[in-house]
């Protein structure tokens, strides 16, 4: 038989369905918000040395579960992205060339390396962004200008 940690199982009975309906509310996807909270309560359990000694856990909790779901929200604003070809950045048929070759010369090295990393690697923003070493939203700022220049020079 499996032991019970009582103060873990506690907490979880109390603030489970709270929490829940808290991410569900906000983010209005019964998967996502169940995904969240289940991931709060391991944060409380990688962490919990230190919130045993809190005198109110459950603020504890729901502060962790508000960070999560602020980071849901960010992440699913960036997941509208349009695909290149869609833009004219890549040609629609014919034998696929090596990127670099096709590129326009008037492009600066940072914008051939965007649009490399972007249609030949797959990067997603957030890993242009790491490689970069910029914002996620600087990146985007990046490739809506570059879509700029792409149609003033067509």
């Amino acid at each position: 038989m499996e032991k019970i940690d009582p103060w873990f199982d506690r907490l979880y009975r109390e603030n489970a369905g709270r929490l829940f309906k808290i991410a569900y509310y906000i983010l209005k996807n019964r998967a996502v918000a169940e995904e969240l909270v289940q991931d709060t309560f391991l944060v409380l359990l990688v962490h919990r040395e230190k919130v045993e000694r809190y005198e109110n856990p459950e603020t504890y909790l729901v502060n962790v579960l508000r960070k999560r779901i602020g980071s849901e929200i960010q992440k699913t604003s960036y997941q509208r992205e349009e695909p290149l070809s869609e833009e004219g950045l890549l040609p629609e048929e014919g034998p696929m060339e090596c990127l670099e070759d096709i590129l326009p010369e008037w492009l600066n090295e940072q914008e051939r390396q965007i649009l490399t990393w972007r249609a030949e690697d797959g990067l997603s923003f957030r890993e242009i962004s790491l490689r970069m070493g910029c914002s996620e939203h600087a990146c985007h700022a990046k490739m809506y200008r570059l879509r700029e220049k792409f149609k003033k020079a067509s």
